[in-house]
């Protein structure tokens, strides 16, 4: 019994990727300071009330350190603007089964807004999940004078080296929005993003941060810095959908292996759960050996009890032959 078993990116593009060490810079020193404290990779930690705290940052960063709000609704009942210059109520991206990424930016940034969109792009370019069908892709502008020109020009330059472009339903889940302040605002305090303009500059300080919300609108994930391994971003989108756009059991199987750890900020593998399906896999395949033998030892049995009878038919048979009186010596006696 057998058993079945990019399009080469732009110079721009690339000029930002090498540029992304100097974001902090360009956007502001405080902040970088404040983000290399939140940051995955330099062991962001988190105290119990769920801000992000960081070690000896300066005065002017202490107000730029991100809130980890898990589990906060966020209005849903606001009107903001796509790239396309259609109005749109926030709460219609949430339809109650794909989960959200949601990208605070602004649209002006020099640096550290492309690099961060640009990373989250090729986070998801790495998943076989697909935008629109799976979940959406949500970027909110928090500077009120950006305008939806420059939400279609960041919403195009990304949407073209996206994997999945040709796939028909993509571009129905590619958001650029803008908004009034006081609305946008609403949606940034909501995830406990704060930003600062700096009126010197122009520019805008703030952290590196997005996060990923559920189909209904909660925040159940939170990424930072500017490496977003897909694999991280496959596991928040599966937790925040529960496991509802799971492709495969494959999918299943990863999401109950993996716990996200908060002080590593990043999703770890569970010992004790990968031990636990791995003797449920040996215990399946014992059953299904100890099957498998027993079901070939019925058929060796069958097999020999109908030989047996053959034989003992064909023994009969000659020995019927055997006793059997000789016609032509009875005709002769005759």
């Amino acid at each position: 019994m057998r058993t079945r078993p990019s399009q080469v990116r732009s110079t721009f593009a690339a000029g930002l990727r090498l540029l992304s060490p100097l974001a902090f810079v360009l956007v502001s020193t405080p902040v970088a300071m404040a983000q290399s404290a939140v940051s995955a990779a330099s062991g962001r930690t988190a105290d119990q009330g769920g801000v992000v705290a960081s070690k000896e940052l300066p005065a002017e960063a202490q107000d730029l350190i991100p809130v980890e709000k898990l589990g906060e609704q966020v209005p849903l009942d606001l009107q903001l603007i796509d790239q396309h210059g259609a109005a749109l109520r926030f709460g219609d991206l949430f339809d109650g089964q794909r989960p959200v990424i949601l990208v605070p930016a602004f649209y002006t940034c020099p640096v550290a807004c492309p690099v961060m969109i640009g990373k989250v792009r090729d986070s998801i370019n790495g998943l076989s999940h697909v935008v629109g069908k799976d979940f959406r892709l949500v970027i909110v502008s928090f500077d009120e004078t950006n305008t939806v020109a420059q939400a279609k020009t960041f919403a195009d330059d990304y949407f073209q080296f996206y994997t999945h472009k040709d796939e028909p339903i993509a571009a129905e889940g590619w958001h650029f929005l803008t908004g009034a302040g006081a609305v946008t605002k609403q949606i940034m305090n909501a995830i406990g993003y704060p930003y600062k303009y700096l009126p010197e500059t122009g520019q805008y300080s703030h952290p590196f941060m997005w996060c990923v919300l559920t189909p209904e609108g909660k925040v159940a994930r939170y990424f930072y810095g500017f490496d977003f391994p897909a694999q991280q971003t496959r596991l928040a989108l599966l937790e925040a959908s529960s496991g509802e756009i799971a492709q495969s059991i494959g999918d299943r199987l990863l999401l109950y292996c993996f716990h996200y750890d908060p002080k590593r900020g990043a999703y770890t593998l569970v010992a004790m759960r990968v031990m636990q399906l791995s003797c449920l896999a040996v215990l399946t395949g014992l059953v299904a050996l100890v099957g498998s033998l027993k079901v070939a030892e019925r058929r060796r049995r069958r097999a020999w009890k109908h030989a047996a009878s053959h034989d003992h038919s064909i023994h009969d048979g000659a020995v019927a032959k055997a006793n059997a009186p000789d016609s032509t010596l009875t005709g002769i006696q005759a």
